[in-house]
């Protein structure tokens, strides 16, 4: 089976998946998510999980047989992000965790490691070599692993790691800036402000964090769409749209019954609604239904978004319709220190959109700190595979009996069969433009 056929059958499943919830797919997303999978190798790594899953080799190599653990399945580089605890403080790690299931623990580090290499290649998108990058991600890991649930610790940009903040302050949005994108999107004709007081007991607490200096790595930055929480997101090409109004704006009839509940049940009292919205964000999960609800409370503006959820890629392979574990709780068995206003409800994945919930670019990662943040990944998968405690030692046997340069040698080898899949599908893509 080829990628394009391997495309179909997914998209097909994912349908399938979201019709039992009497949800559709969003085709006009499908389209966007097509075309930006032929335009970069990164891109394309992001926007296929499920084909890395069906071609992740069996039997051939000593890394392929490993230890199984909760894995968070489609890591890749900017998979990372912040967001606020519930003391308020900035907190750094994986934020995506669409595709968790049990898996090898390789998974996750050989994704990591050829999402560095793509980036090393995509003009300098990294300045350090290939070999470093592999080296300081399973350093991090490995020291976390050792040090286990008692010693090891979460990314809490507080008095400690003084570096990171540093990097995470200079990618916090400006929140007037965050909110006049959002702003540009204004309702249409057909679809006026809403006016809705929602009734919970749960509050924000949560406040922007001011904006610092940037300073950018050299080199030109791939074209990649954010799978963030940043104002960005919500400016992705609406295809099939004669204005972004049309495209985005609803009436709340509009948003499903599942989707509006579980959205205002975690809303805080006297939340006012000015508009709901359809969004477009993201690549792996472009064609599930995203809602956003605008609004104001406490005199400043908040947002929230639900995403539907479907059971992880894993289960299209297994021929499975069982959603998988519980992210949550998946989440609080992890070492982390948890954003109060990511939650499960039902079959949606709900969280909040603000200035200072935004992933780190890779593209705006100081050199003198990219070994230094490849080690911090290396800690954070750790982090959250430490959830499978019980497979540590198990996992630790199995790395100590590995080549010193088994990751390498195996990121590069998943290298070549994406390069070699996206090429097959930029060529695909290409025909499929020309004969629109």
């Amino acid at each position: 089976m080829n990628i394009i056929e391997s495309t179909e059958q997914y998209e097909q499943w994912l349908e399938q998946q979201l019709a039992v919830e009497s949800l559709e797919i969003d085709h006009s997303a499908l389209r966007v998510k097509h075309d930006e999978m032929a335009k970069a190798p990164f891109a394309f790594f992001r926007a296929t999980f499920y084909r890395w899953a069906q071609c992740w080799p069996k039997r051939s190599h000593p890394w392929c047989e490993a230890p199984e653990v909760l894995a968070i399945g489609d890591l890749h580089a900017e998979n990372f992000g912040t967001w606020r605890d519930s003391e308020g403080r900035l907190v750094w790690g994986i934020n995506d965790f669409d595709e968790v299931a049990l898996l090898p623990y390789t998974n996750d580090l050989v994704r990591l490691a050829v999402s560095a290499q793509l980036a090393i290649n995509g003009n300098h998108y990294l300045a350090l070599d290939f070999r470093t990058a592999c080296e300081q991600i399973l350093a991090g890991y490995e020291e976390t692993l050792r040090a286990g649930k008692k010693g090891a610790s979460p990314w809490v940009l507080s008095e400690k790691n003084d570096w990171l903040r540093e990097i995470a302050a200079a990618q916090v949005r400006d929140p007037n800036k965050f909110w006049d994108k959002l702003k540009r999107h204004q309702a249409s004709s057909d679809s006026p402000a809403l006016t809705k007081k929602v009734e919970t007991t749960k509050s924000n607490k949560a406040s922007p964090q001011k904006s610092a200096d940037k300073e950018k790595a050299t080199g030109s930055k791939l074209p990649l769409q954010p799978n963030d929480t940043s104002g960005d997101a919500f400016q992705s090409t609406l295809s099939a749209a004669s204005t972004p109004d049309e495209a985005t704006a609803l009436k709340v009839s509009h948003v499903p019954d599942s989707a509006r509940k579980a959205i205002e049940s975690h809303l805080p009292l006297e939340f006012q609604v000015t508009q709901w919205k359809r969004r477009q964000a993201g690549l792996g999960s472009l064609g599930r239904p995203r809602f956003v609800v605008l609004g104001t409370w406490q005199g400043a503006r908040l947002a929230r978004e639900g995403k539907a959820l479907v059971p992880a890629a894993a289960s299209w392979l297994n021929n499975s319709q069982e959603m998988p574990l519980n992210i949550g709780t998946f989440l609080k068995s992890a070492v982390r220190c948890p954003d109060p206003h990511f939650t499960i409800q039902g079959r949606w994945l709900v969280r909040r959109l603000a200035p200072d919930c935004t992933k780190l670019e890779l593209f705006d990662i100081p050199k003198r700190y990219e070994e230094q943040f490849l080690f911090a990944m290396g800690r954070e998968t750790a982090n959250l595979h430490l959830s499978s405690d019980n497979a540590i030692p198990a996992v630790l046997k199995h790395l100590k009996n590995l080549p010193p340069d088994w990751l390498e040698e195996a990121a590069e080898e998943c290298v070549a069969r994406v390069m070699k899949d996206w090429t097959i599908w930029r060529e695909h893509n290409k025909l499929s433009s020309r004969k629109k």
